[in-house]
């Protein structure tokens, strides 16, 4: 026994190193399905019998914050500039009135009346938070002393 020479080595690792790369590449071809390159995936999505119709009645209008006693009894989007507003936390019912377009008492102004019940849905305080600020207030428009109104009790009625 002694020492090999490199024809003797060469000889018996090169067919070693054949066999591992072809057994390399059979398990990869084996362990990978095929693909293209223009191979794609289709996603088929359900067509509904009949596409439902959104009515006019549920979209509201938007209208500007003095033509609100024409609209008295229906569901609108207001909007216009907060001008004063009030948290009167000793009245009964605690309310916090947005007055829109014109400041108390101008019965011509607009008012947004957050009940004291609703205060706790508003992460900031609304007479502060909204002063100042032009803003759309979705609901129904009712009157109180001569003055159109929209009862609000969540945040996402009033939009900027």
């Amino acid at each position: 026994m002694g020492i090999l020479n490199c024809d003797t080595m060469n000889k018996k690792i090169i067919p070693l190193f054949l066999i591992l790369v072809l057994v390399s590449v059979t398990l990869g071809c084996i362990s990978r399905p095929y693909t293209s390159a223009r191979a794609s995936t289709a996603v088929i999505t359900p067509v509904p019998e009949k596409i439902p119709e959104v009515s006019q009645k549920e979209i509201p209008k938007t209208i500007p914050w003095n033509e609100t006693k024409r609209h008295v009894g229906e569901s609108v989007t207001v909007y216009g500039t907060v001008v004063g507003t009030r948290y009167a936390s000793s009245s009964n019912g605690k309310p916090t009135f947005l007055n829109v377009g014109r400041d108390y008492p101008d019965r011509n102004r607009f008012t947004v009346v957050i009940w004291g019940r609703c205060r706790s849905n508003f992460s900031s305080s609304p007479e502060i938070y909204y002063n100042g600020k032009t803003i759309y207030v979705t609901g129904l428009i009712t009157e109180h002393d001569g003055v159109a109104q929209i009862e609000v009790c969540y945040p996402y009625q009033i939009r900027q």
